[in-house]
């Protein structure tokens, strides 16, 4: 098989043989890392598609609270 540069490795490297912060947690996260922020994932509102049940551990409501029992 044909590579552009070097040909991966045929064993793991160590980190002895990598230069130092070449490879960084940013660097491994970037392209498969989500970002979860105020009720999304990768900005895809939680439930939105499919509902489902949630445990939390704090409940703050500002316009009340519905169902179920208290």
């Amino acid at each position: 098989m044909s590579y552009i540069g070097n040909a991966p490795t045929a064993i793991p490297l160590s980190t002895a043989q990598l230069q130092d912060g070449i490879v960084t947690t940013a660097k491994l996260a970037a392209p498969i890392a989500p970002t979860i922020s105020g009720g999304t994932i990768n900005g895809a509102t939680i439930g939105a598609t499919t509902p489902s049940t949630g445990a939390f551990t704090t409940l703050n409501a500002t316009t009340g609270i519905f169902g179920g029992t208290f």
